[in-house]
């Protein structure tokens, strides 16, 4: 089975940079998280705790085998990859056009030094 899961938040007004441009995020759009930029090219993720208890509560529905991830969600499908018992039977993880997390706090086992 595949179980398609929405994430818990409606951004705030926030925006991206694109081509060099700052691009509000549309105001109906879901987001896992919300993000604020921090002094050492990481940033302060806001929100994860209601995303990764979304998370728990569909996992404990269902025997979650792997995740997909695309954009956002493949920044929260690696953090909750990484995140101790959330995800007991997991096996496999595909990101689409994501990139590693940059938070200053994330769970242990998400050490990305060296990547």
């Amino acid at each position: 089975d595949f179980i398609y899961m929405d994430a818990p938040h409606k951004p705030e007004g926030q925006t991206i940079t694109l081509g060099g441009k700052q691009v509000d995020i549309p105001e109906d759009g879901l987001s896992w998280f919300g993000w604020q930029p921090s002094r050492d090219e990481c940033v302060k993720y806001t929100g994860l705790e209601e995303s990764i208890h979304r998370i728990r509560e569909v996992a404990s529905q269902h025997k979650v085998k792997g995740l997909l991830g695309f954009s956002q969600g493949g920044v929260m499908a690696h953090i909750a990859a990484c995140t101790p018992g959330l995800l007991p039977d997991l096996e496999f993880v595909t990101l689409v056009a994501s990139r590693l997390p940059k938070a200053v706090h994330l769970p242990t086992e998400c050490d990305l030094n060296g990547v």
